[in-house]
Formats: structure tokens, sequence, C-alpha cells
């Protein structure tokens, strides 16, 4: 492998791991009182890990345009991610409030962590996905062990036997059952960065000859998707694995983004041909309802929306749908970001479906499966940003910079495989 600059991988993986980090703060509050910051961590949601990784992601950007040598296609996707993310700090302006300073700080640190994965080689980034399932997967797991057999740390929820129903599916008669947050902020955390760094790693570890101890590592993903519950995790992962599977490389790319834009609207389209009274889930019905107040609320469709401060339900906290919520906190400039960031990484997860055993475009299906029911971008509610968030951004702007699609352009970062 022939890398100049290797310390710039360092850089892009070092600023990954601390965006990351901020959500491990937060399960930290819940475990003890005595780590420094952490209090002040809980009471300002999350205000100061976010401006330092906002200030950090500023100076990640600098260093990327400065020697970071990247193609015009990473620096298209950095910029459609600017305009997904940024633009609710906008349009929080736009309405007149300036009252969550968090908002910037969440847009410099997002276009920072595509600027990181920008810098991260496609080897540089396997390993760290690596890593990172082992620590998620196993990690959360065991974590889970532990509390119930000591009491500590606090990773379970409390038992509801409607997850002892599911079970019982099974011939498993468990009664009351504890789901699992594991090492993240909540199982709906833990479910969908277990699903993005399952589909990753399961088609990357088939490409390539991997020693059989691997593959413990992608059983503990499953595991802590399962125990977590969340549904969105288990769906995005048959969505991501599924979709790997058909050769989207024969396949014109403008087919891949209307199927990538095609899968996210689904449920929007159910909503507006059939409404919700059909639906027997009464959790799939309350998204449905929710769906309802956002699309009833004319502001909705102005160029900003109605700001990231507004939900019509507070106790959702957002949209639970990806689509609706950048039109709701972000406008016109954060769907256009949107779409522009789903085409643009399928021209790239397409064109290395060769390389990476079409592992990016498991990603990003996995992606649009959370964005039918849930968000992954940052809400008021949040303290750090979405480990999923993080993940996709970061797997899609590094495979566009794989050697298939750069050719000549970028000669010194190119990765030369035997």
């Amino acid at each position: 492998m022939k890398v100049a600059d290797r310390w710039l991988e360092w850089v892009g993986v070092a600023y990954i791991v601390l965006v990351l980090t901020l959500s491990l703060n937060v399960v930290r509050s819940g475990w003890s009182g005595w780590a420094p910051g952490i209090e002040a961590l809980s009471e300002d949601r999350g205000a100061t890990g976010l401006a330092i990784a906002g200030w950090a992601g500023a100076a990640v950007l600098l260093t990327a345009a400065w020697r970071g040598g990247l193609s015009a296609l990473q620096w298209w996707i950095v910029a459609s991610v600017a305009a997904w993310t940024v633009t609710p700090a906008i349009s929080m302006v736009m309405h007149g409030s300036l009252q969550d300073a968090r908002l910037w700080s969440v847009a410099f640190a997002s276009v920072g962590v595509a600027a990181a994965g920008a810098l991260v080689t496609a080897d540089a980034l396997r390993l760290m996905m690596y890593g990172l399932g082992w620590f998620f997967g196993w990690g959360s797991v065991l974590a889970g062990v532990s509390c119930l057999a000591t009491g500590w740390p606090n990773v379970l929820g409390e038992g509801t036997d409607r997850y002892g129903g599911w079970l019982s599916v099974f011939g498993l008669e468990l009664g009351d059952v504890r789901y699992l947050n594991g090492l993240t902020a909540g199982r709906i955390f833990v479910g969908m960065t277990c699903a993005v760094l399952l589909v990753y790693s399961v088609r990357t570890m088939l490409a390539r000859s991997t020693p059989r101890w691997m593959w413990v590592m992608p059983i503990g993903l499953v595991l802590a998707a399962v125990w977590s519950f969340a549904r969105v995790g288990w769906y995005s992962v048959t969505a991501g694995l599924i979709a790997a599977l058909l050769p989207w490389e024969r396949i014109k790319s403008w087919f891949l983004s209307s199927a990538l834009l095609a899968a996210t609207l689904v449920p929007l389209a159910l909503l507006l041909a059939l409404g919700s009274e059909w639906m027997p889930d009464s959790t799939t019905r309350w998204r449905f309802d929710l769906w309802d107040e956002y699309l009833a609320d004319s502001a909705m469709l102005g160029p900003f929306g109605i700001g990231p401060q507004n939900p019509p339900d507070w106790v959702r906290g957002h949209a639970h749908q990806q689509f609706l919520e950048s039109q709701a906190t972000g406008g016109w400039l954060a769907i256009a970001g949107l779409v522009a960031f789903l085409v643009l990484g399928a021209i790239a997860v397409r064109a290395a479906a060769h390389t990476d055993n079409r592992a990016g475009i498991a990603v990003l299906f996995a992606a649009v499966a959370i964005f039918q029911i849930d968000v992954i971008t940052f809400a008021p509610t949040f303290a750090n940003l979405n480990n999923a968030f993080v993940l996709v951004v970061v797997v899609v702007v590094s495979t566009a910079g794989l050697p298939s699609l750069l050719g000549s352009q970028c000669p010194e970062r190119v990765i030369v495989s035997p």
C-alpha cells in the first residue's frame, strides 16, 4: 500500500473516534457521577462536548483542504452533508431564535465527520469498522450480561412483557424482559449502530480471506441488535444484506439512486394513499399519526421548514422519518442536501462495488431503512451526534476515494491491492 501523508489517516480516524466517544460520555453519566465533566455534560445536554467536536471538525476540514487530496466526488459529498446538516442552524436563525448554540456545533462536527471520512483509506476504514464492531457488539452484550449478574453497569432498560410476548412466539416464556441499551444512548441507537456495522463487516469479510475467529465479531453485533428489541435495527440489517446481494454494478447509477430515494419514501406514500387506520401495529400507527401532524402544518413546506425548535409533538421529539425531519428542521436546502447525499453516495458505492463486495451499497440501504421510520441527524433532545450518522457518512465518503473511482486523479493516495 502506497499512501503519502500517512498521518492524515490518523487525523481522520482520531476525529471519528472522538465524535463517537461523545455518546460514551452520555452513557457513562448514567453509571457514575464522579467522572470529570460528566455532570456538566448531562446538565447542558452535551453542549460542551459538541462544541469541542465542532471546533475540532473545523480543523479537520481545513486539514483535508490543505493536504487531503480529495477527489471531486468526495468534495461534492462533503458539500451535500453540509447542506443536509448545517441548514437546521440556519433555519433556527431565520425563525428568529438563537437559543440552541449546539446546532452550530453539530453543523461543524457533521461536516468534519465527512472530511475525516475522506481522509480514511479503505484499509484504515475496514480496521476501524471491525474494531467498532467488536466494541459496540460484544461490548454491549457483555455489559448487559454484567448488568444482569451484578447490577452494574446500568445498560438495561426496565422489564416489559411486550418483549416477552415477542419471544413467546419462539416458545420462550420469560415474562418481563429487559432490553439492551448497551454502550450507546439507548436501545434504538444500539439497533442503528449495530446494523450499519454488521452489514459493512459481513459484506467486507466475505470479499477477502478472513480468519474464522473474526466471524465471532458479527455474532456479537447480531446479539446486541436482537437484545435491543429495536425493530429499526433488525429491519436495517435485513434490508442492507439483501440489497447487497443484487448486482448493482451492472445497472445504471440512476437506477440505484432512484431505488434508494423510493425506498425512503415508501412509508409516506402509504400514509398518503391509505392513512393510518389500516395499520394493526400501534407503534407504527403512532408514527403515521405523527407524520400527519407534520404534514398538516402548512409552514412545513416553507423554504426553512418549521425550524428545529418547533416539533408538533414534543413527547416524541422529532419526526421519526428522515425526509420529514430534514424538511421540518432545515427546509428546502436540507432536503436538497439529503437527496444529493443519496445520489452521490449511490454513484460512489456502485463504482466501488467490485472493490468492496458491495459493502457501501449495504450501508446505504441500511441507512434508508432507518430513514423510513427514524432519523440519524441531530435533534434538540439529543446530546451527541448519532453513531449511525457518523458511520454512514464515513463509509460513503471513504468509498468515494477508492482506486476504482480515483484513477489517476490522486495517485499519491491510491491503494495498490495485490
